[in-house]
């Protein structure tokens, strides 16, 4: 993460990063704004969370027993 934050001309060194990320200091408007775009981008690089399918999501199969109700 670091890496991509200075690739966004960041100012701070990686353990600054670090600790501002532990809550254990605080950063400029800028930094922090460079460190959530950084965040933001690599959330965006991972692959989509499953979800549970709906039926409509399913290859359709024929029920057993269908529904009394339609």
């Amino acid at each position: 993460m670091w890496l991509r934050y200075f690739s966004f001309s960041g100012m701070v060194e990686e353990y600054e990063v670090h600790a501002y990320l532990q809550a254990l200091i605080d950063l400029p408007r800028l930094q922090r704004d460079l460190i959530a775009q950084a965040v933001n981008e690599l959330i965006d690089e991972l692959p989509a969370p499953r979800r549970a399918p709906s039926d409509a999501d399913l290859d359709h199969v024929p029920d057993s027993d269908p529904d009394p109700t339609g």
